[in-house]
């Protein structure tokens, strides 16, 4: 955490919604983000910053950077060092689609919808697999009993070597040879 009276708001005002932020170098350099409204007057705490003219639906911008088209664009800019990096002047020269603002805004709001969908989707999906992993481990339980140990007198424990096919062997080192 930074105190307020310590940031350089002159250099890097705290953030606005509709601003797009890019990461400029790393592993995930070209990765961006749209700053909503939870952001509002948060410290930069990132690399580049785009804010959008009045004629650029700032989530349009934010989809197109992260559009195929968009992100081969990056991937070329951020490729021309050793490693991995994006400056303002790169980022600058990727294209997006000149369109109305109005297409834009469709654009934009149809691809909010349809995120929002497969977002639902993924949600009850890992909700499913939840339940799953659940009843699998009820069902395992009723198998071995309510206790993790319940039952252990009546399993018989053996040397993994007992357990290997017969072309697998151990070495005078203890380690495990697999003959092919």
């Amino acid at each position: 955490y930074a105190k307020l009276k310590d940031l350089p708001l002159g250099r890097a005002p705290l953030l606005q919604p509709g601003e797009v932020l890019v990461v400029r170098s790393g592993a995930y350099t070209g990765d961006s983000a749209l700053v909503t409204d939870e952001w509002r007057g948060a410290a930069p705490g990132y690399d580049l910053r785009v804010t959008p003219t009045s004629g650029l639906e700032p989530r349009f911008l934010a989809y197109s950077l992260l559009s195929r088209w968009g992100l081969d664009q990056i991937d070329l800019a951020k490729g021309r060092a050793a490693q991995p990096h994006l400056n303002a002047e790169d980022l600058g020269e990727v294209q997006v689609m000149d369109l109305p603002l109005s297409r834009q805004q469709a654009i934009a709001d149809f691809l909010d919808t349809e995120t929002s969908r497969i977002d639902a989707l993924i949600a009850k999906k890992q909700r499913l697999l939840a339940l799953l992993e659940e009843r699998a481990n009820q069902q395992i339980m009723e198998r071995v009993g309510e206790s993790p140990l319940a039952g252990a007198a009546a399993i018989e424990a053996r040397p993994i070597r007992q357990l290997l096919r017969k072309h697998d062997r151990w070495s005078e080192q203890g380690e495990m040879i697999t003959a092919f």
